[in-house]
């Protein structure tokens, strides 16, 4: 996000909340959904009232992500590649605006945000046990969205390490990481809550090994020649995440890596503007979570007495791996 620095940045600023807005309007209402199924219909097709959505549909069509033909209303094709891919998130009735609104409360008490009952809507990284077709859509959501960066981080694994090498998916939620590096020829087990090993073994098969349990309570299996940690720490308060790479360190193979995939801070706390806002997510949904920088995670390493090596940047995401003896 660029920074403000006059009115003009400030009304650009609102504009673009206001389209947020409507964005998330239409995703907890499911129209994209039903614009998406039906391939495109008149507003009066969609459920709502007609003003509003004509209103509405007029903002996201100036957005790009509907187009108009007479009366009929469809997604855009970048509208639909993002539905597809679901930017736009999913209708579970829950709005990212309505909980947004509760900032002030959150400045007073902390997070997380809570729903209309008052119920906090904290989460294990997107995972709820009470609702488990909630959890399965999150986590194919999240499997659509990672193709790249399971590509991108597989590939980097396979370079540093020994043909065949057994892999440890800590966490790996969808197995999509696991799988990339079992198609590279490595050995690779996911280890996750018993819910997402059921949506894991969906998709992937016996392509994947797969042990349910608690990270923190249950046997991990191994030795391992690498544990890799993707988008886990970012949900853990410090103190679990010491905790963590030292419990993991125990089921490393001689000279075995650990490889945390994330969002991580830069020295500073203040870079990049994707990690310092993601902050803001870990606030408002889990218990304990937050974004880490770049030295706090090599401290992690230190402690567990592994040997840190150098960052890997890429777009969006960061990998920090360190080395057993």
């Amino acid at each position: 996000m660029e920074p403000i620095r006059n009115q003009v940045d400030m009304d650009r600023l609102l504009l673009s909340t206001r389209l947020m807005a409507v964005i998330d309007g239409w995703a907890t209402r499911g129209l994209f959904e039903e614009l998406a199924d039906s391939g495109g219909c008149s507003l009066d097709d969609l459920p709502g009232e007609s003003r509003a959505l004509r209103v509405t549909a007029r903002i996201l069509a100036n957005a790009g992500l509907l187009v108009r033909r007479g009366d009929q209303w469809a997604l855009s094709a970048v509208g639909d590649e993002l539905q597809e891919a679901g930017a736009f998130g999913n209708a579970h009735g829950t709005s990212v605006f309505g909980d947004l609104v509760q900032m002030p409360e959150i400045l007073d008490k902390g997070g997380p945000v809570v729903d209309e009952s008052g119920d906090s809507r904290s989460s294990t990284i997107g995972v709820y046990p009470d609702d488990p077709e909630k959890s399965r859509s999150f986590l194919k959501m999240l499997y659509r969205r990672s193709e790249s960066s399971a590509r991108e981080t597989a590939r980097w694994i396979d370079d540093v390490v020994d043909a065949s090498s057994s892999v440890l998916d800590l966490g790996g939620g969808h197995g999509r990481y696991g799988r990339e590096l079992a198609e590279l020829g490595h050995g690779a087990t996911l280890f996750d809550l018993p819910l997402c090993i059921d949506v894991a073994r969906e998709i992937h098969g016996d392509e994947l090994d797969y042990l349910g349990g608690d990270f923190f309570a249950d046997e991990l299996g191994g030795p391992y020649d690498v544990v890799l940690a993707s988008n886990i720490v970012h949900g853990l308060a410090e103190e679990k995440n010491q905790r963590l790479i030292r419990r993991v360190a125990e089921v490393l193979a001689p000279g075995g890596m650990v490889v945390l995939k994330d969002m991580f801070l830069d020295e500073f706390g203040l870079w990049p503007p994707g990690a310092v806002h993601f902050g803001l997510l870990m606030l408002m949904y889990t218990d304990e979570g937050d974004s880490y920088s770049l030295t706090e995670a090599n401290a992690w390493f230190e402690q567990a007495g592994l040997t840190p090596m150098d960052p890997v940047v890429f777009e969006g995401f960061s990998l920090m791996a360190a080395r057993a003896s």
